[in-house]
C-alpha cells in the first residue's frame, strides 16, 4: 500500500466525534461468535495462532472474479472512498487508486488494507478467536440470530425502495462494521439477491476470512473509529453486530431512507457459562445506553428479541469461550471448569436486533 498527504477535515472531525460513543467499544468484548470445521460436525484444533478455514467456504473475491469476469471491489468501489483525502476511489490493476495518486494494494488473500498514518490503537480478533468463532458458527448455532438480522436487513430495504431513497445500480450495498467472519453480512447478502456488501474490520485475521464470506462481499481493512473510507450518504444499510459503533461516520455514510441494524447480547446471553467458566458479563443497562448514544443522529424504528436455548457439548461451550472478550478471561483454568460440566449443557442465546433510520 502506499499513500502520501493528510486525512480530510471530515474524517478528523468524525474520528474526534466518536470519543463521546467511546464506551460502547466494549461491545467487541461481549460477542459470542464461532471457530473452524474440517469437515461436518468435526471440529479440527489448529495449531495456535493459524488460521483454519473451512472447506466449503464461499469463493473469494479473487477466485470470484477470475471465474465470472466481476470483482468484488469493482462491483464495491463506486461506495469508497479514499481514507487519506476522502476522494472517490476506482480499481485498476488490482489496485485501488484516487485521482490525487493515493494507491493501496489489494493483497494476494483478497483484502484492501484502508488503515493509514500511526498505527491503531484498535487491537482487533487474534486469528485463534475467528477459528473459534468461525467452527462455532459453522455449526449453526448462531443461525437464528443471522436470519433475524437478514429479515431486519430485508424489511429495511423494502422500505428504503419504497421511500425512493438511493440505491447502487446494482441494488442495496451494505457496509458490516467489525466484521469478524462475515457470517452475518453474507447471510443479509444471501438475503438480498442484488445488494453487494463490505466487511469492514481493524484486525488483518479477520480482513483475510471475510474476503471469503461471500462472493458479492470486499473485505476492507480499516478503524472505524478513524472515520470510515465510505463516500457520503453511499449505502442503504450498516450492521453492527456485537461490535464497536461510530454513531457520527455511519450516519454520515447512510443513504436517506437507509437503515442501521445494531444487535447486542442481554444479561441472558449465554447466562449458564458466565459462572462456571468464569466469562465476562454482559451489563443490564446496554440497550439504554445504546439508545442514548444513538439518539442525537437516528430514531429507533424497531427492536426484535431473539432467545432460545442451544444444546452444547464441550467443543462447542470451548469454542464459544474462546471467540470473544472471555477469550482470555479465566483462560488458564478454563479446560478444568470445563471438564466440570455435564456432556451436553442447555445455554440460552438471548439478542436483541434494533433497527434505527436517520433523523
Amino acid at each position: 500500500m502506499s499513500g502520501s498527504g493528510t486525512a480530510s477535515s471530515r474524517f478528523e472531525a468524525a474520528a474526534s466525534g466518536a470519543g463521546a460513543a467511546g464506551a460502547e467499544l466494549g461491545d467487541a468484548a461481549e460477542t459470542a461468535r464461532g471457530a473452524a470445521v474440517s469437515s461436518p460436525g468435526i471440529v479440527t484444533e489448529p495449531a495456535a495462532g493459524a488460521e483454519v478455514s473451512p472447506p466449503d467456504a464461499p469463493k473469494s473475491p479473487i477466485r470470484h472474479a477470475a471465474e465470472t469476469g466481476v470483482s468484488s471491489f469493482g462491483a464495491i468501489v463506486q461506495f469508497l472512498a479514499c481514507p487519506e483525502c476522502a476522494a472517490p476511489i476506482t480499481e485498476r490493476d488490482r489496485c485501488l487508486r484516487c485521482p490525487h495518486g493515493h494507491s493501496f494494494d489489494i493483497a494476494k488473500q483478497g483484502y484492501v488494507s484502508l488503515l493509514t498514518g500511526a498505527s491503531t490503537k484498535m487491537t482487533g480478533d487474534s486469528a485463534d478467536m475467528l477459528n473459534a468463532r468461525a467452527a462455532f458458527q459453522g455449526s449453526g448455532h448462531f443461525s437464528p440470530i443471522a436470519e433475524a438480522i437478514a429479515h431486519a436487513v430485508a424489511g429495511g430495504a423494502a422500505e428504503t425502495a419504497a421511500g425512493g431513497a438511493a440505491e447502487s445500480s446494482g441494488g442495496p450495498a451494505v457496509l458490516e462494521l467489525g466484521s469478524g467472519t462475515g457470517y452475518y453480512l453474507a447471510a443479509v447478502l444471501d438475503a438480498l439477491a442484488e445488494s453487494h456488501g463490505i466487511a469492514l474490520d481493524v484486525s488483518k485475521y479477520a480482513a483475510r476470512r471475510a474476503a471469503r464470506a461471500h462472493p458479492r462481499a470486499a473485505s476492507v481493512l480499516a478503524d472505524a473509529w478513524r472515520g470510515l473510507p465510505v463516500r457520503d450518504a453511499a449505502l442503504s444499510h450498516v450492521l453492527s453486530v456485537f461490535a464497536p459503533r461510530n454513531p457520527a461516520e455511519v450516519a454520515r455514510v447512510l443513504a436517506p431512507g437507509g437503515t442501521f441494524v445494531v444487535v447486542t447480547p442481554t444479561a441472558r446471553h449465554l447466562g449458564e457459562l458466565i459462572g462456571p467458566l468464569g466469562m465476562i458479563t454482559v451489563d443490564g443497562g446496554k440497550d439504554t445506553r445504546l439508545a442514548d448514544t444513538l439518539s442525537t443522529r437516528f430514531v429507533p424504528l424497531d427492536r426484535t428479541p431473539v432467545e432460545y436455548p442451544m444444546s452444547l457439548g464441550h467443543t462447542d461451550i470451548a469454542n464459544v469461550a474462546a471467540m470473544g472478550p472471555s477469550a482470555h478471561h479465566a483462560a488458564a483454568d478454563r479446560a478444568e471448569r470445563l471438564a466440570a460440566l455435564p456432556e451436553r449443557l442447555d445455554v440460552t442465546a438471548s439478542v436483541t436486533v434494533a433497527r434505527y433510520g436517520l433523523r
